[in-house]
């Protein structure tokens, strides 16, 4: 299935036109691809602050402008549950930039093999924001939430008056348009994958493992008592 884009909106002079990058996109969306990028394009990148979002959770937003201060462009938990209070601090002097795949199907299969290199304590904002331990057996209610995500994102900047650029991992044009925003030759950047299932599987063999063994049995653990 594929995922269904209104006409992207973005600035034209390059990053010098912003203050900040933020991707709002959910993860297995090409985020540890687009941190490789934006420091291809020289930008200071940011990825996933676990202190951070253990914060926000609890109610103590008092770290997120230090934070926010030591780079260029963000992405991954945080951003996804704070992008509304960037757009007030930021408005449209930062680019945001809603990651996504074309194929619904392609993210959750990817979603699912990065959860089998999950450390065995779980993914924690995973599993909070989609509220399952492993998305296999559970893969409707996944992509559910993505789309919904995903249309909630487009509909608040539609309503704010805001521009967002959506980026298709894999959409010829759509990096085409990022390399033009950030002032580099598509070329640069075309090759970037970074993080792939094969990736993970060969970093954290033992996790993958041990993973998979616990995948049969949430799986039969759904099909006994749903």
């Amino acid at each position: 299935m594929v995922v269904a884009t209104p006409e992207i909106t973005f600035g034209q002079n390059g990053h010098a036109e912003y203050a900040k990058i933020f991707v709002v996109g959910l993860p297995k969306t090409g985020l540890t691809s687009l941190r490789r990028i934006f420091e291809i394009a020289g930008l200071r990148q940011r990825g996933k602050n676990k202190a951070l979002l253990r914060a926000i959770w609890n109610g103590d937003c008092s770290n997120a402008g230090s934070f926010f201060e030591e780079a260029d462009a963000f992405s991954d938990w945080p951003i996804p549950i704070v992008y509304r209070e960037l757009w007030q601090k930021y408005k449209n002097k930062a680019l945001f930039i809603l990651s996504m795949r074309e194929d619904e199907c392609a993210w959750i299969e990817s979603l699912k093999t990065h959860a089998e290199s999950y450390h065995w304590q779980g993914n924690v904002a995973m599993r909070r924001f989609f509220g399952y331990y492993y998305p296999h057996g559970r893969e409707e209610e996944h992509i559910a939430a993505y789309r919904d995500f995903n249309t909630e994102v487009l509909n608040f900047f539609r309503d704010v008056g805001g521009s967002v650029m959506v980026y298709r991992t894999g959409n010829k044009d759509d990096l085409n348009r990022l390399a033009s925003v950030l002032g580099v030759a598509p070329s640069a950047i075309a090759g970037v994958h970074e993080n792939s299932g094969s990736q993970r599987r060969r970093r954290y063999p033992i996790r993958s493992l041990m993973n998979r063994f616990l995948v049969k049995i949430y799986r039969a653990k759904i099909a006994l008592f749903g």
